[in-house]
């Protein structure tokens, strides 16, 4: 007796094949999201509705914003004021010139993108630059690992500078920073380099006379550097 294919498959598998489909990364039924409270379905869900998007490169990240309310406190006006944006990349060691003498291959990290009006100031700038540096704990807890430490780094040691063009820009918002420049004008000098100038991180953003797109320097922690590149103004 000849038998028919098609009574090989029921008419419920040709459903939730076609509802498979339409779930793509997720690969599980609508019907089945619509009565199950579990949270793992909820975010897998979620996930499929979200474009995955990975970096090229390390030196690239995506940006995503957050949604923000209208503000009409008219504190920016047409033509008066403008946005610099600013990538800060990861700290890395210092490498010998001669290959021959180098551990590893310096490579450049993009940490973040900050933007900032040209009415703000430096030090407004650095208080947005993140480092896990400035988050480490500067008081012995080895007895007591669970408590709430008091201070960290950024606390305790908030000296630094930004060197844009030939001026260091020296954080003086505490009396007790100390002057990270001045050993470096001293080396300097020894070496006949420079002219350097030196000034405060009270400096705004539109008073620098900077070049777009060339690498500046930012240390802070002692030996902490970030390269600092100003990409864009609008």
């Amino acid at each position: 007796m000849a038998s028919n294919i098609d009574n090989l498959t029921l008419p419920v598998e040709a459903v939730i094949m076609e509802e498979q489909e339409k779930q793509g990364y997720v690969n599980v039924p609508e019907r089945i999201l619509d009565n199950v409270s579990l949270e793992t379905i909820k975010v897998l869900e979620i996930l499929s509705k979200q474009a995955s998007v990975k970096p090229r490169n390390q030196n690239g990240i995506p940006i995503k914003y957050d949604k923000s309310r209208s503000v009409d406190d008219n504190s920016l006006k047409p033509y008066e004021e403008f946005l610099v944006y600013i990538r800060i990349y990861e700290p890395f060691k210092s490498q010998p010139r001669s290959l021959k003498y180098r551990t590893s291959i310096p490579v450049l990290k993009l940490k973040s993108v900050i933007s900032i009006l040209g009415s703000q100031t430096l030090y407004e700038l650095r208080q947005k630059i993140m480092c896990q540096s400035d988050l480490s704990i500067t008081k012995e807890i080895s007895e007591n690992p669970n408590q709430r430490p008091e201070s960290m780094a950024k606390d305790v040691y908030q000296s630094g500078f930004f060197y844009i063009e030939d001026t260091f820009y020296n954080d003086t918002s505490v009396s007790t920073n100390i002057d990270y420049s001045n050993i470096i004008l001293e080396w300097a000098t020894v070496r006949d380099i420079g002219p350097f100038k030196v000034a405060t991180m009270d400096a705004l953003i539109n008073s620098l006379y900077t070049k777009f797109g060339f690498p500046w320097v930012y240390q802070h922690q002692g030996c902490c550097e970030h390269l600092i590149v100003l990409t864009d103004a609008r």
